[in-house]
């Protein structure tokens, strides 16, 4: 992976999309290891597999592998980096890419970040920016929506339930949620209780109708 790595930050560079300072504790330098896991990120939406599984941290998506391996770049930048040539499999949509993360900074890149990530969650667009907007307090709601159009007309946005998916059974539901999401547990519960509840007032409609048989008899 640190061959490939080098060859995207170096594309990143060549391109005017990045620049491979990230060493100390600067904000420059802290701002672009937040942008390189962003920009990682993105780019294995758009085609470039790195395997890389992410962790949520207040700044979106982050890979600690990913951070261990650019750490491990430019710490050996000149036997690593330095000697590397630029080089972009031809599965990866380079324009669409470019396009996305051209001229954003950090906070546009994180919020998108989080967007892209947290969207399998929920289940429409109103409950992906409230999520967001719990998440964030220096991007507003409108802010927040409008980065998510950019999102959509890229095509990286795919809801848990899309309108043109049957709605998954009470059972399905259940096992697809953690403890976390308690607000929608209780709620199937409560259809599961309302279910059962017309079921039993059902039942109970034949033994009145025996009952009062029997005490005609």
């Amino acid at each position: 992976m640190s061959l490939e790595l080098a060859q995207f930050i170096k594309y990143l560079e060549e391109h005017g999309l990045f620049d491979f300072v990230i060493l100390g504790d600067s904000d420059p330098a802290l701002d672009n290891q937040i942008k390189l896991q962003k920009h990682v990120f993105f780019a294995q939406l758009f085609g470039l597999n790195f395997d890389l599984d992410y962790d949520i941290y207040m700044s979106g998506p982050h890979s600690t592998l990913l951070s261990k391996k650019y750490f491990e770049l430019a710490e050996n930048r000149g036997k690593l980096y330095d000697p590397v040539i630029s080089r972009i499999p031809e599965s990866f949509k380079v324009g669409e890419f470019t396009k996305l993360v051209k001229g954003r900074d950090i906070y546009w890149l994180s919020v998108a970040a989080m967007l892209a990530d947290r969207c399998l969650r929920v289940s429409n667009r109103e409950q992906l920016v409230g999520a967001i907007e719990r998440c964030t307090a220096k991007v507003s709601q409108k802010q927040i929506s409008d980065i998510l159009q950019v999102l959509e007309c890229a095509q990286l946005i795919k809801y848990k339930n899309p309108p043109d998916t049957p709605e998954p059974d009470i059972f399905t539901k259940l096992k697809s949620l953690d403890a976390a999401d308690s607000a929608e547990i209780e709620k199937i519960w409560m259809t599961v209780y309302a279910a059962v509840e017309r079921l039993r007032t059902e039942l109970k409609k034949p033994k009145a109708a025996f009952t009062e048989l029997d005490e005609t008899n």
